[in-house]
C-alpha cells in the first residue's frame, strides 16, 4: 500500500469515527431531551388534571350552594315551612305531571285575633304561637299535602287530589288540633283558634291557577270569620254557596 493510500485510509477512519461519536452524542442529547420533555409533559398533565379536579370540585360546591340558596328562598325563616315560592313550585309540579289529579283543594288558614295575642302576651309569645301552629299543621297534614306560611298569621294548605268533602275533613282535624294546643308554657292562659277557608277545583284535567284558588279560599275564610271564627268554610270554585263545617 502506498503512503497516499494509507493516509487516505487513516483519514477516512478518523472521519468515520468522528461522525459516529457525533451521531452518538446527538442521539444521547435527543434521548435526554425526549426524557426531559416527557417529564415536563407529565408534570403539565398532572397540573392540568389537578386544576381540572379543582374546577370540577368548585363547580360541584357552587351547585350545592346554589341549591341551598334556592332552598332558603323557598323557606320561611320563623317557622321552617315553605313560603309562597314553594307553593308556586308545588303547583307547577302538579301541572307538569303526566296524569295530574282530577281535583285539587287549597285552604287558607288564619289564626283568629292574632293581633290580640301580640298585644296581650308580647311578640316573642306571638312568634312561638306561629311556630307551634306551623308544627301542628305540618304534622297533622295528610301525606302528600303541603303546608306553607303565606305571611303574618296566615298559612296555606295544598291538598292535591282532595275533593271538597275530603278537604273539609282534613282541615277540620287541623282546626281542632290548633284549638287544642296547650300553650301555658308560652304564657299561662294563652289559647288560640284558627279559621279556615277552602276552595276545590275540578274535577277535570284543567286545574285552576293559584290566584283563582286563593281568591275563592280567601272568600270562604272571610265567611268563616263572619260566622264566628274557629271554623272551616269550604266550597268549589264559582259553584254554589260555601258550606260551613261546624
Amino acid at each position: 500500500m502506498s503512503v497516499v493510500a494509507a493516509f487516505a485510509a487513516f483519514l477516512t477512519s478518523r472521519i468515520v469515527s468522528t461522525l459516529l461519536r457525533e451521531a452518538e452524542t446527538a442521539r444521547l442529547q435527543a434521548a435526554d431531551l425526549a426524557a426531559r420533555l416527557s417529564e415536563v409533559n407529565g408534570q403539565l398533565e398532572a397540573r392540568v388534571a389537578a386544576r381540572t379536579e379543582e374546577l370540577e370540585d368548585a363547580l360541584r360546591r357552587s351547585r350545592v350552594l346554589a341549591g341551598q340558596l334556592e332552598g332558603m328562598t323557598r323557606r320561611d325563616f320563623l317557622t321552617g315551612l315553605g313560603n309562597r315560592r314553594e307553593l308556586d313550585a308545588a303547583l307547577r309540579a302538579i301541572d307538569s305531571r303526566r296524569e295530574p289529579p282530577h281535583s285539587i283543594s287549597l285552604a287558607v288558614c288564619d289564626i283568629d285575633d292574632f293581633k290580640t295575642v301580640n298585644d296581650r302576651f308580647g311578640h316573642p309569645a306571638g312568634d312561638e304561637v306561629l311556630r307551634r301552629v306551623a308544627t301542628t299543621l305540618d304534622r297533622g297534614r295528610r301525606a302528600g299535602d303541603l303546608v306553607v306560611r303565606l305571611g303574618g298569621e296566615e298559612f296555606v294548605l295544598l291538598l292535591p287530589g282532595a275533593e271538597q268533602g275530603q278537604a273539609a275533613e282534613a282541615c277540620e282535624r287541623l282546626r281542632a288540633a290548633v284549638a287544642a294546643l296547650d300553650l301555658d308554657d308560652v304564657s299561662p292562659g294563652l289559647r288560640v283558634t284558627m279559621s279556615v277557608g277552602v276552595a276545590t277545583g275540578g274535577p277535570g284535567p284543567a286545574h285552576p291557577r293559584l290566584g283563582a284558588l286563593l281568591g275563592t279560599a280567601d272568600a270562604h275564610l272571610y265567611e268563616a270569620k263572619r260566622a264566628g271564627k274557629d271554623r272551616v268554610v269550604t266550597g268549589k270554585l264559582d259553584t254554589g254557596r260555601p258550606a260551613i263545617v261546624a
